[in-house]
C-alpha cells in the first residue's frame, strides 16, 4: 500500500528522533482508520471515507444508477 511505502521512505530519510518516527507511523495508521477499502467490480482497490455506503461507492464508480445489489463481506446486500 502507498501509505506503507511513505512510512518506509520517511524512516529512511528521518534524521530526527525515534519519537518523530513513531509520530509518522501513528499518523499513517490513523489515516487508515478514517477510510474503508473496497474492491471495485474490475478488481481495483478503492479508498472511501469511513461511513460511506455501498450506494456512495457505486456512484464513485459511475454505476450508481445501474446498481441492483452489492456484496458486503461476500454476502449479497441490497442498497
Amino acid at each position: 500500500a502507498g501509505w506503507l511505502n511513505a512510512v518506509k521512505g520517511s524512516a529512511q530519510e528521518l534524521e530526527g528522533s525515534a519519537q518523530e518516527y513513531v509520530e509518522t507511523v501513528v499518523d499513517a495508521v490513523e489515516g487508515l482508520t478514517r477510510s474503508i477499502f473496497v474492491f471495485a467490480p474490475d478488481g481495483t482497490l478503492v479508498q472511501t471515507p469511513r461511513g460511506a455506503t455501498i450506494v456512495d461507492f457505486a456512484y464513485t464508480q459511475d454505476i450508481g444508477n445501474q446498481m441492483l445489489m452489492a456484496k458486503v463481506n461476500g454476502v449479497p446486500t441490497h442498497p
